[in-house]
C-alpha cells in the first residue's frame, strides 16, 4: 500500500495515531495513521495524504501536494 493516496478521517497529530481511508477497488479499508518522519505539522480531516510506509497495521504519512492528487 505504499505510495497510495489516502484521506484522514480522523486527524494525525505528532505523537498521536489518527486514521486515513484508502480506497481499494470497490472497497474503502481504514488504516491507524501517524505522521511520516519529517512531516513537520498535523494533518486534518479530509487532508489528502499519502502512504509511505506500513508497518503492520499503521501507516506512515505525508501529505499530498495538491499538483499531484
Amino acid at each position: 500500500m505504499t505510495n497510495k493516496a489516502a484521506t484522514v478521517v480522523v486527524p494525525v497529530e505528532m505523537g498521536k495515531r489518527g486514521r486515513v481511508a484508502i480506497q481499494l477497488v470497490d472497497q474503502r479499508q481504514y488504516l491507524s495513521a501517524e505522521l511520516a518522519e519529517g512531516e513537520p505539522k498535523a494533518l486534518g480531516v479530509g487532508s489528502s495524504v499519502v502512504i509511505v510506509h506500513v508497518d503492520g497495521a499503521v501507516a506512515q504519512v505525508t501529505h499530498l501536494d495538491p499538483e499531484l492528487a
